[in-house]
């Protein structure tokens, strides 16, 4: 149980770091900003724009919910140790889509420098404290 949860939380600050870190580049100059931010890349903006948009909205709610559906709720309800390996990389699985999901808006926000991406990297971490890991959640979402 400490393994696995460690291994979450690795996965869930890791990215946090990197996005941290990356706001901190772009943010002191010492990364370029707005490089992509021309006429002949717009409809590339507008295409991954659309494909991000659809990507959060639809991705939140699968992520949030993906321990209910349920053919991964069976899983988690098996023997113990099963279980809770289960649980371990579903949670993986997790945390992991929504910190792709962040750090491609974050990254698409400061190539194109258009606020959407930048509004849907925030709501993508106000939902990641959704899934923060702890012993609790674990506890609860494996009974």
């Amino acid at each position: 149980m400490k393994r696995t949860l460690s291994i979450l939380r690795w996965a869930f600050y890791g990215p946090m770091a990197c996005a941290l870190s990356a706001i901190i580049l772009f943010e002191t100059g010492t990364l370029p900003v707005g490089v992509w931010e021309s006429e002949e890349m717009a409809s590339t903006e507008l295409y991954l724009e659309f494909a991000m948009i659809l990507l959060t909205i639809g991705g939140i709610p699968f992520v949030l919910r993906l321990l209910k559906f349920p053919s991964v709720a069976r899983r988690l309800a098996e023997d113990s140790t099963e279980g809770r390996s289960a649980y371990g990389r579903y949670a993986l699985i997790r945390l992991l889509l929504m910190a792709v999901l962040l750090l491609l808006n974050l990254l698409l926000y400061y190539l194109f420098m258009n606020v959407r991406f930048g509004y849907l990297a925030i709501i993508l971490f106000i939902s990641s404290m959704f899934i923060h890991p702890s012993a609790a959640r674990m506890e609860r979402e494996t009974e």
